[in-house]
């Protein structure tokens, strides 16, 4: 007979309390729909018309997680698949100034700009991109995503946009039947 293995109250506690944390959207209307934010191990799918924000919605929760816990984030490492090529560090860097130039205007700690610039680099620090060229790649990207989470303890990732290979690859109008199953084939791995 196998040995009975236990697991300590406190170690169980703090295990599902680090891997339950939600991420917050910064849109109370939405966090309250979503129940609070996003949900650890879930997939969440932003769907809209070019242009309504969708990519400026993924910034917006990379800096969520990768903000300092003094300033409301997670203070964590995220992963951002950039499909289209699009992805601006210098936006997530504009971002994370601003989030961090109101928070030390509203205390009364006064930072130097040497602390300034490490808090935004820390931000950016925490923020693991990858950019696929095509279906191929991004497909060997996801495959080995599952043990890059667990390696870096990933608290989210963001993928910027799955359609964009699918339609630059088989072409907007869905392409061959052959080519709409090998896409549905990659989808499987999300």
């Amino acid at each position: 007979m196998p040995p009975v293995a236990f697991l300590q109250a406190l170690q169980l506690h703090t295990t599902l309390h680090h891997h339950s944390v939600k991420v917050l959207t910064g849109l109370p209307g939405l966090d309250k729909a979503l129940r609070i934010g996003l949900s650890p191990g879930a997939i969440t799918e932003l769907v809209g018309p070019a242009g309504v924000g969708k990519s400026q919605m993924c910034y917006g929760l990379a800096l969520q997680v990768a903000l300092p816990r003094s300033l409301g984030g997670l203070e964590a490492m995220l992963m951002y698949i950039d499909t289209e090529g699009k992805f601006s560090s210098q936006r997530l860097m504009e971002m994370a100034a601003t989030r961090l130039a109101a928070a030390m205007a509203s205390s009364a700690h006064t930072a130097s700009q040497r602390a300034y610039e490490g808090l935004v680099e820390s931000v950016l620090n925490r923020v693991l991109v990858m950019k696929p060229a095509s279906p191929e790649m991004l497909q060997a990207q996801l495959e080995g995503l599952k043990q890059e989470v667990a390696h870096r303890d990933l608290k989210l990732v963001l993928l910027d946009s799955v359609a964009a290979l699918l339609r630059s690859d088989y072409g907007s109008t869905g392409g061959s039947s052959a080519a709409a199953t090998a896409a549905a084939a990659r989808g499987e791995l999300l």
